[in-house]
């Protein structure tokens, strides 16, 4: 592999930040849990099994090495800082948003709203960003990082809504998100995740059929990150990749070492008798914005 190509790919990969590495002489390592666990010391042994996520789960096993490829900037730290100062003002009483927003966060006065529910729900937004992780100093460069790909056979790539940002498909927890939008759009759902519970869709399916047609099949490409993970497979380095993403933008880039944990829009089931059909069997009613009918328990409306 050509280093100077997968450096660039390293540069356009930018969801891609977190390389899991573990000795590929032994078994693959248990499921990634969600609970925060201490990152471990790395391995020296030179067979590993490297695992590029873009999540923030950490691997659940002692002989994991967890490398990221972005950096925590001094920017970051000082936002981090900035919070726990603002923690602090908070609780002394001073609540004046704007000055908090100016002070604290440096925001210029003039861009800013007049309105104090405006102010709030931006300081909110910026409150619930999230920093970007610390990466190894043994693995602080793209050279280090090109050099720990290209001797790795086995290689795990774990993905999520990150990788497909930059395809047009907008994430869930940012300001202008998914859960954002369905909170402007349906003042009456009282969290934006309820839309994926079966109680309140069987009561008011509007909510995810909205959200389906924004990420229904057809509309995207696959991103660099796509390419990145089907070029992995295409060099025999690809031992599988897990997305929690339902895009279904790995089958259109060519990927087949891929397990979609969240299920995906290739195919549609009914919610009473299961029968399943083609996700393009419901494509017209969704971007229509009407609930599918299922062809079998409802055949005069199907």
């Amino acid at each position: 592999m050509c280093d100077r190509i997968l450096k660039q790919l390293l540069v356009n990969l930018l969801p891609l930040n977190i390389l899991y590495c573990y000795d590929g002489n032994e078994s693959p390592p248990p499921p990634i849990s969600t609970d925060p666990l201490p990152v471990p010391e790395p391995q020296k042994d030179p067979e590993e099994v490297v695992i590029v996520s873009d999540e923030d789960e950490e691997a659940d096993s002692s002989d994991c090495e967890i490398i990221s490829v972005t950096s925590a900037t001094d920017e970051q730290e000082m936002k981090w800082r900035n919070l726990s100062r603002l923690n602090t003002l908070i609780s002394e009483g001073y609540d004046n948003p704007r000055l908090l927003l100016t002070r604290i966060f440096g925001m210029s006065p003039s861009i800013l709203p007049s309105d104090s529910a405006s102010l709030w729900s931006i300081l909110f937004s910026v409150l619930s960003e999230q920093p970007h992780r610390r990466r190894l100093k043994q693995f602080a460069t793209l050279d280090s990082v090109v050099k720990l790909l290209r001797d790795r056979s086995r290689i795990l790539v774990l993905t999520g809504a990150g990788i497909s940002v930059s395809c047009g498909i907008p994430d869930f927890r940012s300001r202008d998100g998914v859960y954002a939008r369905l909170a402007r759009d349906y003042p009456d759902l009282k969290s934006p995740q309820n839309m994926f519970d079966m109680e309140f869709f069987m009561k008011n399916p509007y909510p995810f059929f909205k959200f389906a047609r924004e990420l229904f099949p057809g509309q995207f490409k696959p991103s660099f990150a796509h390419r990145f993970i089907k070029l992995l497979e295409r060099k025999g380095k690809l031992l599988r990749n897990y997305t929690q993403n339902i895009d279904t933008l790995e089958q259109a880039a060519g990927i087949t070492r891929v397990i979609q944990c969240h299920g995906s829009f290739a195919t549609a089931s009914c919610v009473t008798c299961q029968y399943q059909v083609p996700g393009e069997a419901v494509r017209e009613a969704i971007m229509s914005q009407c609930v599918p009918r299922c062809p079998r328990c409802c055949p005069d409306q199907g």
